[in-house]
């Protein structure tokens, strides 16, 4: 697992999606005592937490394998952050169909980067699962989902780069894939972490 393209992935993840409040993240002894306590309960959002925790070694403490451990809990629980996250993980290890999985199961609970990462993860050209088409519908609808200007205007830039190194008919069918893929998640609700 790369550390450096997973942190960045965890902080976008943690600071656009996921709001924790601050017994989520202190290092306050108790606060500490307190997440591994719910997490042991089978919390799903602790499990995220204390997971992110000790990946990063925030609060001191690094705990790669147990991290994992946590991390797929949660996911396994539905908690849609830690679903995109064990994605990334994926990802990381090269498991990019196996990550798409897990995106597509992120963009199903409605977290916003599970459409995101699958417009990325089909338009990386060194993956296995390339595909431009797909990459531009995922982004397009994507983009119709997202509610932050600074990132719209990022998944605007993304998807003109992407239409110019695409022919017309690319575009045309990539176009009526994201018209069906608007249609599919028509009627599910953008992720909000209210837990």
């Amino acid at each position: 697992m790369e550390l450096l393209p997973l942190l960045a992935t965890l902080s976008l993840a943690t600071v656009s999606y996921a709001q924790p409040n601050s017994s989520e993240t202190s290092c306050a002894k108790d606060a500490v005592a307190t997440r591994e306590e719910r997490a042991g309960a089978g919390d799903a959002k602790a499990q995220y937490w204390l997971g992110t925790e000790l990946e990063t070694g925030r609060c001191g403490r690094r705990d790669a394998e147990r991290s994992l451990e946590l991390l797929r809990t949660s996911a396994a629980r539905n908690f849609p952050p830690a679903v995109h996250v064990i994605g990334v993980i994926l990802r990381r290890e090269g498991q990019s169909k196996a990550a798409l999985v897990q995106f597509e199961k992120a963009a199903d609970l409605g977290f916003q980067l599970g459409f995101v990462d699958m417009g990325f993860t089909l338009g990386a050209s060194e993956l296995a699962v390339y595909d431009a088409t797909q990459a531009y519908a995922w982004l397009s609808l994507a983009l119709a989902r997202e509610t932050n200007p600074r990132l719209q205007a990022y998944l605007e830039k993304s998807l003109k780069a992407r239409a110019d190194n695409m022919s017309s008919t690319e575009v045309e069918r990539a176009r009526v894939k994201a018209e069906e893929l608007r249609a599919r998640y028509a009627t599910v609700p953008r992720w909000q972490d209210t837990q």
